[in-house]
């Protein structure tokens, strides 16, 4: 299996006891999540996968919180997978699924390569506009892209590819949450994965950037545990 890489920041830090981790999506920063208040809770965000930092020590919390966004999802297990014995209460999965480049269960694999081969600016303000999925959501979430570099982007999603395809056992996920608006992640793909599992979850009337709909992390936690309605 691959090793996990990627950036890490603490967004809040108060030696709790309690940690969420939050595993992010294909270039979008720890802001994206800063406006989410934390409760009792020290809060991780993993960013920009395919970069080397070392790992921050997680086995002084008590329990553990996770909730994986978009390549986020795959990226957890990766990461949780050197971590076997970490003590995880709950797990909420967000329009992503453990096979992100799959006409079956993902982003189309044509086009996810033609991204890559074709990447540039233009290209990369699309990908952002699908994330946002109107022009107001946009000029939010753009504000939290990483820097444009071509060949940054293109070695994040080959990493990807490259996880998906060494296959890391899936975390045992507790709940899902899926955008019926999602224009990364087709709706009814992200249905079928995780019906298939039998992961209970809610679907929304939003994008695939839902985080904004909420103004805590226990607002997102208490919308999550639901079942999915019969579609």
């Amino acid at each position: 299996m691959l090793s996990f890489q990627a950036r890490h920041t603490w967004i809040h830090k108060t030696n709790s006891e309690e940690l969420l981790i939050c595993f992010s999506g294909w270039a979008l920063n720890e802001h994206c999540f800063a406006h989410l208040d934390p409760g009792n809770k020290d809060v991780l965000v993993f960013w920009d996968y395919g970069s080397q930092q070392s790992l921050p020590s997680i086995e002084n919390y008590r329990s553990i919180t996770v909730v994986g966004y978009s390549m986020g999802v795959l990226m957890a297990s990766c990461y949780f997978a050197l971590f076997p014995s970490a003590r995880i209460e709950k797990s909420v999965a967000i329009n992503g699924t453990m096979q992100p480049v799959s006409s079956e269960f993902g982003m189309d694999p044509e086009r996810y390569h033609q991204t890559i081969a074709q990447m540039s600016a233009a290209a990369f303000r699309e990908f952002v506009f699908l994330v946002a999925g109107d022009a107001a959501q946009f000029r939010k979430i753009f504000r939290f892209a990483l820097p444009y570099e071509t060949l940054h982007m293109q070695a994040g999603l080959s990493y990807f590819q490259d996880i998906q395809d060494h296959g890391p056992v899936m975390l045992a996920w507790s709940h899902a949450i899926l955008s019926k608006k999602d224009l990364v992640f087709p709706y009814e793909r992200l249905l079928a994965f995780w019906t298939q599992y039998k992961v209970p979850g809610i679907s929304l009337e939003d994008g695939h950037f839902p985080f904004f709909r909420w103004l805590s992390w226990n607002d997102l936690f208490s919308e999550s545990f639901h079942t999915f309605e019969n579609d």
